[in-house]
């Protein structure tokens, strides 16, 4: 057609004859691509370590939450110690739980602060380690004195009618050699200090420590001190004395597989320190046992005397 444009067949632009596309190498001289590239170690490094970092942070932010939540009970306890100071027992008593006040009274409670006169010149308490278990707030640490050693101290306190209340404390003095099985772990009120006079028997001290045993048993330890028990006339100090256990459950109802008496007799010869001595019981309870708080009574029967003497305290049970 006039004025339009001719293209040679084949389209636009010409190609070549097959016979003269460019030659082209054979396949071991073409060229060898990259290797592909493997994830380094570097990877898992920096994931290890964002790891490490997020641990960290949750931790910190773990501890901040357990301080601000346990601020008001180390106040409480400060409170208490700012009372003793000031030698106003009463008030320092007022600062106790109503559990604490019907297994430990007055006279009792001022006793056991006596044997440690350090108190009276204490600082504040310092705790580092604070849990808050099953609504009890659990807070260990130490009271400095400006005068005598200072104290190691174990605080546990719960709610009443919106206030803290202390319902279980535990002393001891910095460089005073350990009693045997003293570890503490659930909640009960305090016990009263050792008596000094001889004659008087008492149990005090009572305290519990519950250990898995398999996938089906608990063992609870019960460990107390006992002092004022009599020696055989005649002896360097031959004693005999017969303990008792009872324990009831949740229900109120006494637990026959985990109550006995003579559960334990000591009869030997003591010693040196003829003051007190410290002792350890136990029990292993399934855990198909009702869950819930338990009460055990220990009762220890000096032979020569005819006094006896008894203490209760409770654990909540698994």
């Amino acid at each position: 057609m006039n004025g339009d444009k001719q293209y040679p067949p084949g389209g636009y632009p010409p190609q070549p004859p097959p016979d003269q596309y460019p030659p082209q190498p054979p396949a071991w001289q073409q060229p060898v691509p990259p290797p592909v590239q493997k994830d380094g170690i570097g990877k898992y490094i920096a994931f290890a370590a964002i790891g490490c970092f997020g641990f960290l942070v949750f931790l910190g932010i773990a501890v901040f939450v357990i301080f601000r939540l346990t601020a008001n009970p180390v106040k409480i306890v400060n409170d208490q110690l700012a009372a003793i100071r000031a030698g106003d027992l009463e008030k320092a008593y007022s600062y106790c739980s109503s559990d604490f006040k019907e297994q430990t009274n007055y006279q009792q409670f001022q006793d056991f602060l006596s044997s440690f006169p350090s108190l009276k010149n204490s600082k504040e308490f310092s705790s580092p380690n604070r849990s808050i278990e099953n609504n009890v707030t659990k807070l260990t640490g130490t009271i400095e004195s400006t005068s005598g050693p200072s104290i190691s101290a174990e605080y546990h306190l719960k709610q009443e009618t919106g206030s803290w209340k202390i319902q279980y404390m535990y002393f001891k003095s910095q460089g005073e050699q350990p009693k045997a099985n003293s570890e503490q772990s659930p909640a009960q009120p305090a016990q009263p200090a050792a008596p000094s006079s001889a004659g008087n028997l008492s149990v005090y001290n009572l305290r519990i420590r519950k250990e898995p045993q398999g996938d089906d048993l608990i063992k609870v330890d019960i460990d107390f001190d006992l002092s004022g028990f009599s020696c055989e006339t005649n002896t360097n100090c031959n004693v005999d004395v017969i303990q008792d256990l009872k324990t009831t459950g949740p229900d109120g109802s006494v637990q026959p597989e985990l109550s006995k008496d003579a559960i334990q007799e000591w009869k030997k010869t003591v010693i040196g320190n003829t003051g007190s001595q410290s002792f350890n019981n136990w029990l292993k309870i399934p855990l198909s046992y009702p869950h819930g708080t338990y009460n055990v009574t220990l009762v220890a029967r000096d032979q020569f005397s005819g006094k006896s003497a008894q203490a209760s305290t409770t654990f909540e049970f698994p």
